[in-house]
């Protein structure tokens, strides 16, 4: 099936879309941030002790790429790297694979899924590998360039006029 993608990015009623002969995927770049009353001793901990630091409201990373497929990153670490689940929200208990974006914008697999990510925190540095699921760029319009965009607001017109 061939793959297209719909821009994820912004305010969408759209979580999933099914189209015959294609698997439809959800493209853009998110920030996953937990409300500061979650904040607690632990996540200080995974600070200091693994350099990764988890994304709170009162303190939201911009974002200044655009990813097929989708990335919602959800930590950060002192070099200005991020963290990010790929091809969905971040959730720790789905099988989405975590990636870590460099500060270079070289995607790295970091864990096959958030359960293996958070077992392997003490050596996720050298876990890293090269990862090719995941594309960067600098915005929508480029990523056009290359991938099939379905348009969200035309099924939107469509949907609403039947």
């Amino acid at each position: 099936m061939d793959p297209c993608y719909f821009d994820y990015s912004k305010s969408t009623d759209a979580v999933s879309i099914f189209i015959k002969d294609h698997v439809v995927l959800p493209a853009g770049a998110g920030v996953y941030a937990m409300p500061v009353s979650d904040r607690n001793d632990r996540y200080k901990q995974l600070a200091d002790l693994y350099d990764i630091h988890f994304i709170f409201s009162d303190n939201v990373p911009s974002v200044d790429f655009y990813a097929v497929p989708y990335l919602s990153i959800f930590a950060y670490d002192s070099s200005g790297g991020m963290f990010a689940s790929v091809g969905s929200l971040a959730d720790f208990e789905s099988d989405a694979k975590i990636a870590y974006i460099s500060p270079d914008r070289t995607v790295f697999l970091a864990a096959d899924n958030g359960r293996a990510f958070i077992l392997n925190l003490p050596s996720w540095k050298e876990n890293l590998r090269l990862y090719s699921g995941a594309e960067l760029f600098s915005d929508l319009e480029h990523a056009k360039e290359r991938y099939q965009f379905l348009d969200i607001e035309q099924l939107q017109k469509k949907r609403d006029s039947i």
